[in-house]
């Protein structure tokens, strides 16, 4: 199927659309993959005690291994999601090589096309 220099045109600009669309895709995926590590950056931030306060040594313990419950399961789920994040990154980074390709592509017709066309101008 041969498309005429109109129609090359048009899926050019589909094509740099597409792609465009996966570039911010992939950067979006990026930003939160950066957002998840700054939230377990601050989690490995240890914790400065608040001023002395009016509280039994085993009040205090039980807040402490509450603290560090919570702070190991919010660890968990932000390493999971990140997972979950880096994974989606590699399948946004393949569907921009493909997008990349398919504009490649579209660019080497285009290129084709206007050489032919100086050929058969060359030739009258």
């Amino acid at each position: 199927m041969s498309l005429t220099p109109a129609q090359l045109e048009r899926l050019q600009a589909v094509l740099e659309a597409a792609f465009q669309a996966e570039q911010a895709r992939l950067a979006d995926v990026s930003r939160r993959i950066e957002t998840v590590q700054a939230r377990l950056d601050d989690l490995r931030r240890p914790c400065l005690p608040e001023a002395e306060q009016d509280i039994s040594v085993a009040a205090m313990a039980e807040a402490n291994m509450r603290g560090r419950t919570w702070v190991e399961d919010r660890r968990r789920r932000l390493n999971e999601e990140l997972a979950r994040l880096r994974q989606e990154k590699e399948a946004r980074r393949a569907d921009l090589a493909a997008a990349f390709g398919r504009r490649q592509a579209a660019d080497a017709m285009q290129e084709k096309l206007q050489a032919e066309a100086r050929q058969k101008a060359r030739r009258f």
